[in-house]
């Protein structure tokens, strides 16, 4: 990827700036509102993260749940699929 000139024509990040923060993707497939504190509360124990994780919304019901262990994320998608009010969670990963 790159940036034009317009758009700046290029980014710099040091080490300090870029991170090792492991960002897993879940689609919610269902058409109702989600509640993220419940989804929060109903993860939290299943996925027993060791040093927890951030919720982020990417809309059209995405969440992006941030980690910073790699290992956490390897052993939650080893444990999928994953259900929410019945509904199934389809989820992927990437790192930054």
């Amino acid at each position: 990827m790159s940036l034009n000139d317009r758009e700046g024509g290029s980014v710099c990040l040091t080490e300090e700036k870029s991170g090792t923060e492991v960002i897993l993707a879940a689609k919610f497939l269902t058409k109702r509102v989600l509640n993220v504190d419940a989804i929060v509360k109903t993860f939290t124990p299943l996925w027993r993260s060791v040093n927890g994780f951030q919720v982020r919304s990417a809309g059209d019901h995405i969440l992006l749940f941030v980690f910073d262990d790699k290992e956490d994320v390897e052993r939650i998608l080893a444990n999928e699929p994953w259900s929410f009010d019945k509904h199934l969670v389809a989820g992927g990963v990437a790192t930054l």
